[in-house]
């Protein structure tokens, strides 16, 4: 699926286009991480890193993050991976 996470955040394939395909294996041993992460792609990860952090996440017991929060400066405009607006706290990613 990591593949796939690639491929959605260059814009080669729609996140929710992919739902059908996983639904049409039968079985795979993988199946159920390959759903989840699946479900974290269209919740708004766009990247491994978001993925991973997730993950750690869930397995200390934090809860999900806002994803893909963008946020307007004076000087231009932040995105935020990750912020939990609860705590007042925020992953900043990228300026542009």
């Amino acid at each position: 699926m990591r593949t796939e996470t690639m491929a959605v955040q260059q814009g080669i394939v729609a996140a929710e286009d992919l739902r059908p395909e996983l639904d049409r294996v039968r079985w795979h041993p993988f199946q159920r991480a390959l759903a989840a992460t699946l479900a974290d792609i269209v919740g708004g990860s766009e990247s491994l890193n978001e993925l991973d952090l997730l993950a750690k996440g869930r397995a200390r017991g934090i809860p999900d993050p806002e994803r893909q929060q963008a946020r307007r400066t004076p000087s231009g405009q932040i995105v935020r991976d990750a912020t939990w607006p609860e705590f007042g706290v925020g992953s900043l990613v990228a300026f542009s």
